[in-house]
């Protein structure tokens, strides 16, 4: 069940009188604390509005100013556990018209700045993620040549040949130094451009942005019914993207890490069972039922002798993954920039509201 936070997006702006002969967007200001839409009963996956320095745009009397007539703000969607698995999402907003404002309360309904002078988007340079963490399940493709090992036990007509047959590994955990090529630290920039595709959500910007043409509803006190939520436009800050197949290659160079194969890129059954990425139990179950050898005849020997020989060539058969992730982490941050246009306006202080809206598909 989706919880909705809503925190008003109050701004103030103050034109100056003599403003004709100045810039459109001289001497203004706007306040702006921002409502939000939260996804989910656990609060595995939230939302947060900062301005800049860090402090919350939710809190009560918190703005952003505009009066230079124009300034950004901070959004951050944090994945903290396992609550949102293979789940994408929409970060995006709406806004009100701004109606004038004495301090205390609303005092027209005919003098307004409409909602389409401002504008709002989002450089992809300015995106920021950490703190990223995924889980997941592998499967391997084993090979080998038993025949010699089973001797006496294979029944009549098979050659003792496992080809490329598929085990489940023991659930993995990867780091953010993993997965981002050994980039431990913030991911912005180039960094970020380089390792994107290995990410378990891939993040995307909305630089082109976009104007709030059709009105949200009008800021609490207002009542001046000049908006609605449902037909307001609604522009997109940021969006995540699940993508857990960059994920094979973070891990198969894990494990080739942690294995360190006499063979190039071929571990054996052996080695995935030492490094405990695979349940030796689960190759020999795998075996005896590929083979037809009853599983309890094998001695330890014969059974060593299996995973020495048993390998994955994880260049030619990379590993796959059980389903999706398992577990994943992480703080991703956009920071879209708002610009107000009031030119023509009648001077004095207006206050609006904006609601950002976390979406997760």
């Amino acid at each position: 069940m989706r919880r909705r936070a809503k925190l008003a997006i109050i701004g103030t702006t103050v034109v100056a009188l003599g403003a004709i002969a100045a810039p459109a967007l001289a001497n203004q200001s706007v306040g702006v604390s921002v409502g939000f839409l939260t996804a989910g009963p656990t609060g595995t996956r939230t939302l947060s509005v900062q301005d800049t320095r860090g402090n919350d745009l939710t809190a009560t009397g918190a703005v952003l100013d505009l009066s230079g007539g124009s300034n950004s703000f901070v959004t951050k969607v944090i994945d903290s556990n396992a609550g949102y698995l293979n789940t994408g999402y929409t970060v995006q907003a709406m806004m009100s018209n701004l109606y004038p404002y004495n301090g205390t309360a609303f005092t027209s309904c005919n003098q307004l700045i409409q909602s389409k002078q401002l504008t709002l988007s989002s450089p992809s340079g300015l995106l920021n993620l950490s703190g990223i963490t995924a889980g997941l399940t592998p499967v391997f493709s084993l090979s080998g040549n038993l025949a010699s090992i089973l001797t006496g036990l294979l029944p009549a007509g098979s050659n003792g040949i496992i080809s490329n047959q598929t085990v489940q590994g023991t659930a993995q955990s990867l780091s953010q130094g993993q997965i981002a090529s050994g980039n431990a630290g913030n991911l912005f920039g180039s960094t970020l451009a380089s390792v994107l595709g290995q990410l378990p959500i891939q993040p995307a910007a909305n630089p082109a942005g976009g104007s709030f043409n059709s009105p949200a509803q009008d800021p609490t006190g207002a009542n001046c019914n000049n908006g609605n939520n449902a037909t307001a436009t609604q522009v997109p800050i940021m969006t995540g993207t699940t993508d857990p197949t960059g994920l094979i290659s973070d891990l198969n160079s894990v494990i080739l890490s942690a294995t360190n194969p006499v063979t190039s890129n071929t571990p054996t059954a052996q080695d995935l069972v030492t490094a405990l990425y695979l349940d030796p139990n689960a190759v020999l179950t795998m075996v005896c039922q590929k083979l037809t050898v009853a599983c309890g005849l094998l001695t330890p020997l014969q059974q060593t002798q299996i995973l020495n020989t048993l390998n994955d060539n994880l260049l030619t058969a990379p590993i796959t993954l059980v389903g999706g992730l398992t577990g994943q982490s992480g703080t991703y941050s956009a920071q879209p920039g708002v610009v107000i246009n009031t030119q023509g306006i009648i001077p004095g202080g207006y206050r609006g509201t904006m609601t950002v809206t976390l979406v997760t598909n």
